[in-house]
């Protein structure tokens, strides 16, 4: 990275001698990705890597940064193992994938008419114009080091375009897969056109330690109704710093949804604007956290125009020594009257050592508004316990079935029937009594 060094701290000068390629990225592209990249260096220069006495990352320390080595390169032989320990697809999943950064062809048949599905290297060279407008435009690399560490030196990731008017029934199935103790940026473009409809899911999963920083960005223009899921099941030495950035036009329709089902450092970090009127967006979390894990979610909906709508339910599972974080920020604009807002988030924590902090915040310059939020903390209900042993049921079974029940209205919000399975088999895997709860296969 050209970036003059002297301007950082040794911790960032650390770093990024231990992340691999970050100091020369593809020189593919058009002039204005050129200045993209240069003003993310600048950026990511003058930011440095956040430290705890920041406000947004007190409760996330990164001093293991400090010590790891993210440079070797991925295990090849390893390839088809992290391949088959993936989500598996349905016969019509159109499905992009990528082997510690590294793109790998699918036999799945091709994306109908009106869709594009496909390398983002590829649609820089064919496609520039249609992507100028939005890429790197929603994901501002002013404020977020890691961001800017990805704008300034993306090489993988995925360009996703569904033409207006066309609701695609097939889901989209972008896996992000690390094998070795690799560093990888993956990017993510997806620009929904007027009254488009689809189901993005996006898979972060590998073994040893990794570095992943990505980003996603998302333009749903007019009345677009659009589902993406996030899932996440990484191990237990990964840093993993996600950036999910979303602007709607009127009428348009989102919903997201994070599951967090193992990893080791997780930072998800999720923006949507709200710019059109009667434009709604759902945000979803399920986080299951044991052993040393820390995982923080960062969500900022920020209601631009009257009538628009937000929910955010986000519920955390957290056992043995784990923390979580769930920062979630609802912001009404001056003019944006009749805005209904809802936030929960909702935590169980099964172990006295295990650590929630959750910081709900409304900002509301409006006067005509509906905005509510509310969070929960506590641990498994010893009543309901004390019902379940007194009729036969063995203390880990009981709380295993608690624990399921906590979790379940979430999962069964979840898109596509064989996803819901494979969520409830993996948490099922890890709950007591059948298995320890961040136990990875």
């Amino acid at each position: 990275m050209s970036v003059e060094l002297r301007q950082l701290s040794p911790f960032a000068r650390s770093f990024l001698d231990r992340v691999d390629g970050i100091d020369s990225p593809p020189a593919i592209g058009p002039a204005w990705l050129s200045k993209l990249r240069a003003a993310a260096r600048d950026h990511f220069a003058a930011l440095d890597l956040p430290h705890a006495r920041l406000e947004e990352w007190r409760h996330t320390p990164l001093r293991d940064l400090r010590e790891e080595n993210f440079a070797a390169n991925g295990n090849a032989a390893h390839s088809e193992e992290a391949v088959e320990r993936s989500i598996p697809s349905a016969a019509d999943t159109i499905e992009l994938a990528f082997v510690d950064g590294v793109f790998r062809p699918s036999e799945r048949a091709a994306p109908p008419a009106g869709v594009v599905v496909g390398e983002l290297q590829a649609a820089l060279t064919q496609d520039a114009g249609l992507l100028e407008a939005d890429l790197g435009r929603l994901a501002s690399t002013e404020k977020d080091s890691f961001t800017a560490l990805n704008t300034a030196g993306f090489a993988a990731g995925c360009f996703v375009h569904v033409a207006a008017g066309v609701r695609l029934a097939r889901p989209i199935h972008l896996k992000f897969l690390q094998t070795g103790k690799t560093s990888v940026l993956p990017r993510v473009l997806i620009l929904a056109e007027t009254a488009s409809s689809a189901t993005v899911i996006e898979e972060h999963g590998g073994a040893n330690a990794y570095l992943n920083a990505a980003v996603v960005e998302i333009q749903l223009h007019d009345n677009a109704d659009w589902r993406h899921l996030r899932i996440q099941h990484e191990s237990a030495a990964s840093r993993h710093f996600n950036h999910c950035a979303v602007r709607l036009g009127a009428g348009a329709s989102f919903r997201s949804d994070s599951v967090v089902l193992s990893g080791g450092l997780v930072r998800n970090r999720i923006d949507v604007e709200l710019a059109g009127e009667n434009s709604s967006c759902h945000l979803g979390g399920l986080i299951v956290a044991a052993g040393e894990q820390i995982v923080d979610h960062h969500t900022q909906i920020r209601h631009l125009v009257p009538h628009t709508r937000s929910v955010e339910r986000f519920r955390h599972v957290l056992d043995e020594r784990a923390r979580g974080v769930f920062c979630g920020l609802v912001h009404v604009a001056v003019d944006a009257q009749k805005t209904d807002a809802e936030q929960n988030n909702r935590n169980l924590l099964l172990s006295d050592d295990a650590q929630m902090n959750t910081m709900p915040q409304l900002e509301i310059y409006a006067d005509d508004v509906r905005c509510s939020h509310g969070a929960t903390l506590g641990q498994l209900d010893e009543d309901a316990l004390f019902y379940l042993r007194a009729r036969g049921i063995d203390s880990d079974s009981a709380r295993s079935m608690l624990v399921r029940a906590f979790v379940e209205e979430i999962i069964d919000e979840l898109p596509l029937p064989a996803l819901r399975d494979w969520v409830r088999a993996t948490l099922a895997r890890r709950l007591p009594g059948e298995a320890p709860l961040l136990e990875i296969s």
